[in-house]
């Protein structure tokens, strides 16, 4: 495993000065968090732009290590006819008869897949794990529907139609499949850990590295000490640092829960994420923190939760009590756009009380969605409550960091069956009051490091909730 991750590294150093600006979508942080928990995410995605296209080989290693999670039996490896790789993962697909090259000796491993080519391999990968997919004989089945479904090639014919029937994937649109288009890393992503999710709902998690401590070192433009929770049953840990673009600038290893890393080609002011990976039987992301450069301080501003905690609390200790919680709340007055019976939008303000080591960050937070051109409405919105939360823990609410917003129309639901908790329904781009994964709400909260609960977490969904702290 060693040799592999250093000449993986050695690779992917050599694209550094290279490497595309994206951030991942909103939509797909749910997923690829999940995805992590189970150990379905590659390096070779993990270090990459997540929106741009995935690759045959990237694909091929997801698909190898969503098989892994599937079936447990031993597989017979046989020798590889590629001349242009020699990847383990290709290798044992190529066994396993989930894939074939584009002609006899080149896989061609860095072409970007095409839609119809993933359908191919998420049926071989199921199927030869064990899990069958049954179709109907006739064309009753809901890929026949499309506009374009004669644009499927006929060898991707019957994988299309049980990829669309489990709904392992979709059309592009109601009415296009689009066969021959590529997709995206954070699609693939997306693909298979909703295919896990399917065929096998209780497989196994992993526990995610937890970065504990982020300390500035002796020269602060040269070096950043990062700790994380140690795991002894980890082979090796992975850095992976990108700038506020997604772009990765650096990568390194280490054999102790422990890391230096260089900081000389840090700008000031901008923002940098900072991602720890434990290689053991399987590779776990840890989720990304922010660090930003201080210019006034000449300091590391880090963002990890215990960095969040120590802001919100004395001492990084939750509130015990309801009068605990009061005395350290804020009352704040927030700009707001009500939505009018004829559809005209007015201006208007409402009361929030929250945090009150948060109050100035969030009358900046709704002060930029109410100046931002999409003029979001806000019927209602709630902040600080001491109460438990339907699942009977201790609430967010009880600390004023995190808000819900118009509570009936985004509501709070169990991911696997829409069945709803609170709340009635969410409906973006259809009712006005429903939060959309890429408006102004979400992006604007992000921006100031609250998450949004429609796509936090992958059991549950919770459209109307955003989160400081994370819960």
């Amino acid at each position: 495993m060693k040799k592999i991750i250093i000449a993986l590294i050695i690779v992917f150093s050599a694209f550094l000065e290279t490497a595309n600006a994206a951030e991942m979508s909103e939509w797909a942080k749910g997923d690829y968090s999940s995805a992590s928990e189970k150990g379905l995410i590659p390096l070779s995605i993990a270090v990459s732009n997540l929106t741009d296209n995935v690759t045959r080989g990237e694909f091929c290693n997801l698909a190898m290590n969503m098989f892994d999670t599937l079936y447990t039996g031993e597989v017979k490896l046989f020798d590889c006819p590629f001349t242009d790789c020699n990847n383990d993962y290709i290798v044992k697909a190529y066994s396993l008869g989930i894939v074939h090259g584009k002609t006899e000796t080149e896989f061609c491993p860095f072409d970007s897949i095409t839609r119809q080519e993933m359908a191919k391999i998420l049926v071989n990968t199921l199927e030869t794990a064990g899990k069958k997919l049954t179709v109907s004989s006739g064309k009753d089945e809901k890929a026949y529907s499309y506009a374009d479904f004669s644009d499927v090639a006929s060898w991707a014919v019957l994988d299309f139609v049980k990829v669309i029937k489990y709904g392992i994937m979709s059309g592009v649109s109601e009415t296009e499949l689009n066969p021959n288009a590529n997709a995206t890393r954070e699609q693939a992503v997306a693909i298979a850990n909703r295919s896990v999710d399917k065929f096998k709902p209780n497989a196994a998690v992993y526990a995610k590295p937890k970065l504990t401590n982020m300390e500035n070192g002796a020269e602060v433009s040269n070096n950043l000490s990062v700790t994380w929770d140690k795991n002894n049953s980890a082979e090796e840990y992975i850095i992976i640092v990108k700038d506020e673009d997604c772009n990765l600038i650096d990568i390194c290893t280490s054999v102790i829960n422990q890391a230096g890393i260089s900081t000389e080609n840090f700008d000031k002011g901008k923002r940098y994420t900072i991602t720890v990976a434990e290689v053991s039987d399987k590779t776990v992301f840890s989720d990304a923190v922010e660090v930003i450069y201080d210019e006034e301080e000449e300091r590391f501003q880090i963002n990890t939760v215990s960095d969040k905690y120590r802001r919100v609390f004395q001492n990084g200790t939750p509130f015990k009590t309801k009068d605990e919680a009061d005395a350290n709340m804020a009352t704040v007055q927030i700009p707001v756009w009500h939505l009018k019976d004829n559809g005209t939008k007015v201006a208007s303000k409402t009361e929030l009380v929250v945090n009150a080591n948060l109050a100035a960050d969030v009358v900046k937070i709704f002060t930029e969605i109410f100046e931002d051109a999409e003029q979001f409405p806000i019927k209602n919105v709630g902040g600080y409550s001491w109460r438990n939360t339907a699942m009977g823990k201790v609430s967010e609410h009880s600390y004023g960091t995190c808000i819900d917003i118009n509570y009936d129309e985004n509501y709070y639901c169990y991911a696997d069956t829409g069945q709803a908790i609170t709340g009635s329904f969410w409906k973006p781009f259809e009712n006005p009051y429903s939060i959309t994964p890429d408006g102004s709400v979400v992006r604007t909260f992000a921006k100031y490091g609250w998450a949004w609960g429609g796509n936090a977490w992958s059991r549950l969904h919770d459209y109307m909730h955003f989160t400081y702290l994370g819960n």
